[in-house]
């Protein structure tokens, strides 16, 4: 027994280093399996909850689709709100601003993993969400009555929606490149050419309201700050010391009440109208060429028979007639009368250099007529009460058409909807109407 116990302790001895060797290799492991129990646990646990912060980010940021500007800033406050800082936040428009794809990265540092060389572990994630249910002002063309839609003739979307509240009536030609025609049915679907439709009985949408945004580019002019110009205007005192060269100009800080009707022609000395600043008539009727920089207020009927260059703001209480070319830059032009009538045989183009839109309003039952042979432009035409026709020939509207009837006749009409733009002051996702759905998660 003695020899026995002498033995063990001998072989004790000489396998002392190796057992040394054993329980290092073995704490090896253990401090393995705990990285990966309790850091590689703490990891999961953080990209469960940074997933959370992804998918809220992506659905609160897709409520401001498809302006980018607000859309990236939504995405990284909602992800700061959860914790993560902005700069590890990536935000991408897709699907040309229908939908937004957020990431989110992160280093989570370990607790034992840096004993084998990890001492952070990367974890990212992402969510893309689509944008709810179009509101009206995301629509190319928008028709808000129950009556009636037709579109006859050629028609062109280059990018954007058509929606009718009413049953439509297509034929001719319609292309739809980048979006659907909405309409509750269709009485007839003759049309040839490209295009998606979205037919539903229930998919009815309230008219928009673009007044607010219209009346901020009209001055207000209290009566009393009126220089008041009695008598027949061209034969006025007032008239010939502004009149040089046959060009009578408003200049800029006037205000000009000229307490008549006005009738200027060549025949009483007048080539051309130019309002830099503020006049207000009666009512109008010019041959001559006019260019409003400024702002003409007329509480009656306005008939233009020469060239019109319009920059500034055309506001009447009746009927505005041109009967000749017309130039629009960014100009404001707002009737409540019968109609909004722009030539036939005529042309109507865009001269803004600086980006902005023009905006036609019919404020009563009126109807705006796009009639003339050529007509190129970036306007918002707008009348609720009213119609928008196009009996033109060749119509082309880098902006939207919406009324309360929209119908095209003959011709070829192109709307193209300026959705990325930020010059376009008439865009924004706004949910209006009972067709209001959330943004979802779609990956």
């Amino acid at each position: 027994m003695v020899k026995i116990l002498e033995k063990i302790r001998k072989f004790s001895k000489e396998e002392s280093g190796a057992s040394m060797v054993m329980v290092v290799l073995s704490l090896v492991v253990i401090f393995g399996f705990t990285a990966f129990a309790v850091d590689f646990g703490n990891a999961y646990t953080t990209k469960v909850s940074m997933q959370d912060a992804c998918d809220l980010s992506a659905l609160a940021a897709a409520d401001s689709l498809p302006e980018r500007a607000k859309t990236e800033s939504v995405a990284k406050e909602y992800a700061e709100l959860n914790g993560y800082d902005a700069k590890n936040v990536t935000v991408n428009i897709l699907d040309n601003g229908e939908k937004v794809e957020v990431k989110i990265k992160k280093d989570v540092k370990t607790y034992f993993a840096g004993v084998v060389g990890y001492s952070e572990l990367p974890v990212a994630c992402k969510a893309v969400a689509a944008a709810g249910e179009k509101g009206a002002k995301d629509y190319a063309i928008f028709s808000g009555t129950k009556a009636y839609f037709g579109l006859h003739g050629s028609v062109n979307i280059p990018d954007g929606d058509i929606h009718a509240n009413g049953a439509a009536d297509i034929s001719g030609t319609l292309n739809i490149d980048n979006g659907v025609i909405e309409v509750p049915k269709f009485n007839n679907k003759g049309s040839s050419g490209n295009y998606e439709t979205y037919e539903d009985e229930d998919n009815y949408i309230e008219m928009p309201n673009y007044e607010d945004i219209i009346n901020e580019r009209i001055p207000y002019v209290e009566d009393s700050e009126y220089q008041v110009i009695d008598g027949n205007f061209p034969d006025t005192q007032f008239a010939k010391s502004h009149t040089h060269d046959g060009v009578l100009t408003i200049e800029s800080g006037e205000k000009i009440y000229a307490n008549s009707h006005l009738n200027i022609g060549e025949y009483n000395g007048i080539k051309k109208l130019v309002i830099k600043g503020i006049l207000k008539v009666n009512g109008m009727e010019i041959s001559s060429e006019l260019v409003v920089e400024g702002s003409l207020f007329s509480e009656g009927y306005l008939g233009i028979q020469g060239k019109a260059d319009i920059s500034g703001v055309m506001m009447c209480k009746a009927d505005i007639v041109f009967a000749n070319d017309v130039v629009l830059s960014g100009a404001t032009i707002v009737a409540d009368g019968q109609e909004i009538n722009f030539a036939n045989g005529k042309q109507v183009l865009d001269n803004s250099v600086d980006g902005k839109y023009s905006a036609v309003w019919g404020r009563g039952n009126t109807h705006i007529n796009l009639n003339s042979d050529k007509m190129d432009v970036k306007a918002l035409f707008y009348s609720p009460n009213g119609e928008c026709i196009m009996s033109g020939k060749e119509v082309t509207v880098k902006g939207s058409i919406t009324a309360n009837q929209v119908g095209t006749n003959n011709g070829t009409l192109t709307v193209e909807l300026p959705k990325n733009d930020p010059n376009w002051p008439f865009g924004g996702r706004t949910q209006s109407g009972k067709a209001k759905k959330s943004a979802k998660l779609v990956e």
